[in-house]
């Protein structure tokens, strides 16, 4: 199969995942009043703080795990039962103190009322229903078809989507039709998996190559889980996010929306980077790791990711400067200057963020999540000192340099552990 079909089916898979997140706002102000509009995007928070925290964490753990489980000679059946053995309790726990935080927010800051805060424990059966279907996802990561879950992310919004336009005198319960959206992904997922690995074999044992490499490596710690941490650190690094919104929130009116339109824009290209050149490298990078081959994973990883970066610093850059200049010098309306002018910094730190993404989900596999959670710390202190003081002296801008600024130092952070991690097996 040619690299430019892969290509093209990622980005069709891409186009479907998120497409439908990005069509759901409009559909709502169609077809709802303002306020319930609102009230079931707030609740959606549930949804999107649970896929930052915990669904992320659980795809990489299961991508990781499960191929440490088949370089050790684990058939697929038995090693997906032990990932979800170790995984779906803690994914349980972790869904249901973000549902408790979330319902607790909202209630202290009474952007709901208690009756709508129950909801918030609906969409979190949503939630732990992603974890169970990460361990199906990461199979599929494995066997080069990252492009199937990826395009299924969709159905989630599809029908609710769906629901609104028919049933919108439903209100706020159709919410549900998320959560049945999210369980409709996952039994196909299940489906196709099974039948992936029914017309597929596999081979019981680890290939003579790949088992000579596991005798030649030192000891690795095969029982690290480090699930929590990554929790954690997802979690922690929301803070981020609250610190930059917050603090744009108390400018003037429409601040708040036009960055959003600036961060969207930015989030389509760092979705497009991830999802076109990092998830379909993620197996062989797992796979490496898993026979416990750190040195050449590491060496993998960075041959992947540099031609990658590099497009990235070709095709951002110049954005970037047009985006600066059209702010500074356009004879345009001052919200689409502001757009601009936000939208400049954004891309530029678009281009460390996707190494972090990757990154993030490359230290998992070589055991090293002990290192998510200080990393990700420090990022939140240089967004509490230097963001909010920038903020302070030159307004949102200080607080976006401040983004490219903690995301350029957890680049070099995480490199530093990457080739740390490595060392011992060379």
């Amino acid at each position: 199969m040619s690299q430019k079909f892969k290509a093209l089916r990622q980005l069709l898979a891409m186009g479907c995942g998120l497409g439908p997140g990005f069509l759901l706002p409009l559909v709502l102000a169609f077809r709802m009043d303002a306020q319930l509009s609102d009230q079931i995007l707030a609740l959606l928070t549930m949804s999107i703080v649970g896929t930052a925290a915990i669904t992320v964490a659980t795809e990489s753990h299961g991508v990781a795990k499960l191929a440490w489980n088949r370089a050790h000679g684990i058939p697929y059946a038995d090693a997906i039962s032990s990932v979800n053995r170790t995984m779906l309790p803690k994914g349980a726990i972790a869904t249901t103190l973000t549902a408790i935080i979330t319902a607790t927010s909202f209630l202290f800051s009474r952007s709901v009322s208690l009756s709508l805060a129950v909801w918030i424990f609906v969409l979190a059966i949503g939630v732990f229903v992603t974890c169970v279907a990460s361990t199906y996802a990461a199979v599929l990561i494995l066997n080069e078809k990252s492009h199937i879950p990826l395009a299924l992310q969709g159905l989630r919004h599809v029908l609710l989507i769906v629901f609104v336009f028919l049933c919108p005198e439903f209100g706020i319960a159709l919410v549900i039709a998320y959560v049945s959206g999210e369980i409709l992904r996952t039994l196909i997922l299940a489906f196709i998996t099974r039948r992936f690995l029914a017309t597929h074999s596999e081979d019981a044992a680890p290939h003579t190559e790949e088992r000579h490499l596991i005798n030649e490596q030192p000891t690795r710690n095969a029982t690290e889980d480090g699930l929590y941490r990554q929790f954690m650190a997802n979690g922690v690094s929301q803070g981020n996010v609250l610190i930059e919104r917050t603090a744009i929130s108390t400018q003037q009116a429409g601040s708040l929306t036009l960055y959003d339109v600036a961060d969207k824009i930015t989030f389509i290209f760092i979705q497009g980077a991830y999802s076109l050149s990092v998830l379909p490298k993620m197996g062989s990078w797992a796979q490496l790791a898993g026979i416990g081959s750190f040195a050449e994973a590491r060496t993998r990883f960075n041959a992947d990711m540099r031609p990658l970066l590099l497009r990235m610093t070709i095709v951002l850059i110049p954005f970037a400067s047009i985006s600066e200049a059209v702010s500074l010098f356009a004879p345009v309306h001052s919200s689409v200057a502001t757009t601009a002018s936000y939208l400049g910094i954004l891309m530029l730190a678009a281009i460390p963020t996707t190494q972090v993404m990757a990154q993030t989900r490359f230290l998992v596999m070589l055991e090293g999540t002990r290192y998510l959670l200080p990393v990700t710390l420090v990022g939140l202190l240089i967004m509490f000192t230097v963001g909010l003081g920038l903020f302070s002296l030159i307004g949102v801008i200080g607080i976006l340099v401040a983004r490219l600024t903690y995301r350029i130092v957890t680049v070099f952070l995480f490199q530093h552990f990457i080739q740390r991690l490595a060392e011992p097996a060379e």
